[in-house]
């Protein structure tokens, strides 16, 4: 579940003696073949505090491409989508609010900035 920042695809972007122990990184978000919707994202993660902020989950990378490609976004949402019109509620994306627990390098959270949630909270 865990990724090693050492073995990650993502561009770094400095170096940790630059922002002492913090690593400005840069994801990239393939949204079609082409690469002309790819999004990009800059993180930071913190060397100096294991376990609080010091990797990016495979999870945190799944979540956010399905947050951001529209195609993932409605396989993910099919099944809130369904029980919002079965019990006459409206969906609308981004969502207004967003709150993201254990946020690590929040990439979930900035991926729902970025499609244009008014707050999110990590």
């Amino acid at each position: 579940i865990f990724r090693n920042p050492e073995d990650d695809e993502d561009e770094w972007l400095g170096t940790e003696a630059e922002h002492d122990g913090i690593s400005e990184l840069k994801w990239t978000c393939p949204i079609n073949t082409t690469g002309a919707d790819d999004v990009s994202i800059v993180y930071h993660l913190a060397f100096l505090a294991p376990g609080h902020g010091d990797s990016l989950w495979n999870s945190s990378r799944c979540i956010a491409e399905h947050i951001l490609d529209p195609k993932r976004r409605a396989v993910l949402l099919v099944i809130l989508l369904l029980d919002n019109e079965q019990n006459g509620r409206k969906f609308s994306w981004p969502p207004k609010t967003c709150l993201e627990f254990g946020a690590g390098a929040a990439l979930p959270s900035l991926a729902l900035l970025h499609a244009g949630a008014q707050k999110v909270v990590f």
